[in-house]
C-alpha cells in the first residue's frame, strides 16, 4: 500500500499540502525557543514545515526517498518506536501540571508581555505642548 501511495503524484502533493499547513498550524500557536522540553513541540513543527514544502517542491526526491524506506525492513519499527516514544514524552511533559495538584509554571509569552509592558511605561515621555521648545540637556 505505501508503495501505490508512493507513485500518486496527487497522494504526495495532498500530503504535503496537509503536512504544511500542521507544520503552519503548530508554528503559529507554539514557537518558543526556550531552554526546556517545548522546544521539541517547535522543532516538530518545524519539521513538518520542512517536510511538507520538499513533498510539494521535490516531489520526484520524495518519491525516490520513501522507496529506500520502504525497501528496508526495520525503517517502519524503527519509525513506530521513535513515535511512540515521543508520543509518550510529550504526554507526560504535557499532563505534568496537572499531576502535580494544578500548579502551572508561568508560560513563556505572558512574563515576557508583563515585563515589556511595565518596562515599557516606565521609559515614556511626556509629551510637548504644541508651543513649547524641547529641554537641551
Amino acid at each position: 500500500m505505501a508503495g501505490e501511495f508512493l507513485h500518486s503524484s496527487a497522494l504526495i502533493y495532498l500530503s504535503g499540502v496537509m503536512t504544511l499547513a500542521a507544520g503552519l498550524a503548530i508554528l503559529n500557536v507554539h514557537h518558543l525557543w526556550t531552554r526546556d522540553w517545548r522546544v521539541f513541540v517547535t522543532i516538530f513543527g518545524w519539521l513538518l514545515l520542512v517536510g511538507g514544502i520538499l513533498r510539494i517542491l521535490a516531489m520526484s526526491w520524495a518519491q525516490s526517498v520513501g522507496e529506500s524506506l520502504i525497501a528496508h525492513r526495520r525503517w517502519p519499527l524503527a519509525s513506530a518506536v521513535i513515535t511512540l516514544a515521543l508520543g509518550a514524552f510529550l504526554t507526560v511533559m504535557g499532563y505534568q501540571n496537572a499531576w502535580n495538584g494544578g500548579r502551572r509554571r508561568p508560560s513563556h509569552r505572558s512574563s515576557a508581555t508583563r515585563s515589556s509592558g511595565s518596562a515599557s511605561r516606565s521609559t515614556k515621555r511626556p509629551r510637548r505642548k504644541a508651543g513649547e521648545a524641547r529641554s537641551s540637556h
